[in-house]
């Protein structure tokens, strides 16, 4: 007696078989080992691109915050250093960037300077130890254009 079956999973031809079990066939050790090898490698590019990524990020933070610092040396003492969101300038850019630190002061003439301090701000302490004492304000009293 034949039994038959509407389900295509009862009855299976090893062509069928063949076919989408493809994956299921025994592989051969140096197949594999060669596969291996192949994610190994791509495993360990992997890390390796985020290793470096993270270096770069905190060597461009360093950068940016002694770039702020240097820039806030050659302020004078009268200054008043502000927290700020600018606009790029590109047209379809409607957001703002920052915060982005400034630093404000009247001339002997009476005109109003504006200088850029940089993404950080300047530290009080080192502004405390130094020759020239700036007034900051503090970050969360500033009023911020947003």
């Amino acid at each position: 007696m034949i039994m038959t079956s509407n389900t295509k999973h009862d009855t299976i031809p090893g062509s069928v078989l063949n076919d989408k079990w493809l994956f299921l066939k025994p592989i051969g050790w140096p197949k594999l080992k060669k596969r291996i090898n192949k994610l190994h490698e791509c495993v360990t590019r992997v890390v390796a691109n985020s290793e470096s990524e993270q270096l770069r990020s905190i060597a461009k933070t360093k950068s940016e915050k002694l770039t702020s610092t240097n820039n806030s040396r050659n302020v004078p003492g009268n200054a008043t250093i502000r927290k700020e969101y600018v606009r790029c300038g590109k047209l379809d850019c409607p957001s703002k960037h920052g915060p982005y630190y400034y630093a404000y002061w009247k001339d002997d003439s009476g005109k109003l300077k504006k200088k850029y301090i940089g993404k950080y701000p300047p530290s009080i302490d080192k502004h405390k130890s130094s020759d020239i004492d700036h007034p900051v304000i503090d970050p969360s009293n500033s009023t911020e254009d947003v």
